[in-house]
């Protein structure tokens, strides 16, 4: 939407160029100094709005790189051979005792042995080339986390019989909410509905594996996206805004392969390796491909591991990180904190922020407002130490920092930040505790009862996942 409110008038613009005063008169060194300082302005210019427009409109910023930078990533190595053949052989001796890995072996048509040998390089490779450490602790860890995910299999098979009549109770719902009067609207949608049903209700149901309902999805997602270009006139706009968003976050496959990984986590995973150019289309790929696919995982487990160090609860919140984010943990602690400081009920699900198409989006999350609402953050109550000081600049000023800070909530950095600082300082006199930082998300993920037909939770997660631990054997 264009802006329409108050204009500013300056004595400079972007689209003519700043001209030097007097450059005939001047030697080299006052043509070179000039043209550094207005070099300097006009840089300084356009980084200015770039930064208005997206720190100050904040909703439309990228969160950072949930594995930070190279340099926070352990770097590959290779294992001398004798100790390669060691830990290959304590992968396959486990592998050849798992019934699931048998079975899978004999639907492939391939003998047992030779399926545990290529998956046990396959795991090795993907271990060294994410710089995690081979140790018998860690390399239980990545077993447990496949037989979790997937049971060993590269491309899980899904069900999705049940699921699609759920599914179709859900659009029922939104049905009933966008037009609930009978009418040329509902009439309308309903028949858009049915056309969509006929066109892929088959294929959504009788697809077999991630990867074929993913294909599916995408095409569905293309044609209601010509559709709502077409009603934009017909139906509200809050409704066509929430509408749009729910159908994108939903309608889309979220992880895939071995570990379920995500197309966000490879594409952050590689940019920190210095591959800052892989699409979401290739971000799939790799992620439906076992060796990419495990390296991110293990990867996302052992950051996790390293987030909680020193922590009674380190696997607990490990699993529980896996599973609903990285720190989210340590940000169930953040909701804990904001919703008694702020008198607010908050979800525990460890997301400080709502996300759509991997950024912030244009909607203020529960957890934010709550942290806003803590009295004292705009700068009446502060502590002396200036680190955690937010100054009292004003609305605007405050909420641009609160904002900007919280786009780390899923990065380390976070714990770095002013508004971390404050938060534990203000807990910490209100209380006199410490904010917690390894606390089991508790909510429940409302795709879970549509996929699954039951309440799924991370806490649930956790419990199985400890299960496995305790039960392990090689």
């Amino acid at each position: 939407m264009p802006y329409n409110g108050p204009q500013i008038e300056s004595r400079y613009s972007l689209s003519t160029p700043i001209r030097a005063e007097a450059p005939a008169k001047l030697g080299v060194l006052g043509r070179v100094r000039n043209w550094v300082r207005n070099s300097a302005i006009a840089a300084a210019g356009i980084g200015t709005a770039a930064w208005i427009l997206s720190v100050g409109m904040n909703l439309t910023l990228t969160p950072e790189n949930m594995f930070g930078n190279g340099k926070d990533l352990p770097a590959p190595y290779e294992l001398k051979s004798t100790d390669r053949q060691k830990w290959k052989s304590k992968i396959v001796s486990h592998l050849r005792k798992s019934g699931d890995f048998g079975a899978i072996a004999k639907q492939e048509g391939v003998s047992v042995d030779a399926r545990a040998n290529e998956w046990a390089d396959t795991i090795i490779d993907s271990m060294e080339a994410a710089g995690i450490p081979m140790t018998e602790e860690k390399l239980k860890y990545a077993l447990i986390l496949l037989h979790r995910e997937s049971r060993l299999r590269e491309n899980p098979p899904i069900n999705m019989t049940g699921a699609y009549g759920r599914i179709q109770v859900e659009i029922d719902k939104r049905l009933d909410k966008i037009a609930p009067e009978k009418g040329d609207l509902r009439d309308f949608l309903q028949k858009n509905v049915d056309f969509f049903e006929d066109k892929y209700g088959e294929r959504i149901k009788n697809a077999k594996t991630e990867k074929e309902l993913d294909e599916v999805m995408a095409e569905l997602r293309f044609g209601v996206e010509e559709l709502l270009t077409v009603t934009a006139t017909l139906i509200p706009e809050e409704h066509m805004q929430k509408l749009w968003r729910e159908f994108q976050n939903r309608a889309k496959v979220k992880t895939f392969g071995a570990l379920q990984v995500g197309t966000r986590a490879v594409q952050h995973y590689y940019e920190a390796r210095g591959e800052w150019w892989v699409t979401e289309a290739e971000a799939r790929e790799r992620a439906l491909t076992l060796r990419p696919n495990l390296e991110v995982g293990f990867t996302l487990f052992n950051q996790a591991l390293e987030a909680y160090r020193g922590d009674p609860n380190q696997v607990e919140c490990a699993f529980a990180d896996y599973n609903a984010g990285l720190y989210s943990s340590r940000n169930v602690g953040v909701q804990m904190m904001a919703a008694e400081l702020s008198g607010h009920d908050l979800v525990l699900d460890g997301d400080l922020l709502i996300y759509e198409a991997g950024r912030v989006a244009q909607v203020t999350s529960n957890s934010k407002r709550a942290i806003w609402n803590i009295p004292g953050l705009k700068g009446n109550d502060h502590p002396t130490n200036p680190d955690h000081y937010f100054p009292d600049d004003g609305w605007r000023g405050s909420y641009i920092k609160v904002s900007r800070d919280l786009r780390f909530e899923k990065t380390k950095k976070f714990e770095q930040t002013r508004l971390y600082k404050y938060l534990e300082w203000k807990y910490q006199r209100v209380t006199d505790e410490n904010i917690p930082t390894c606390t089991i998300p508790t909510a429940s993920d409302p795709r879970a009862r549509i996929k699954y037909g039951k309440d799924f939770n991370t806490a649930g997660y956790v419990r199985d996942s400890m299960r496995h631990v305790r039960n392990f054997s090689w």
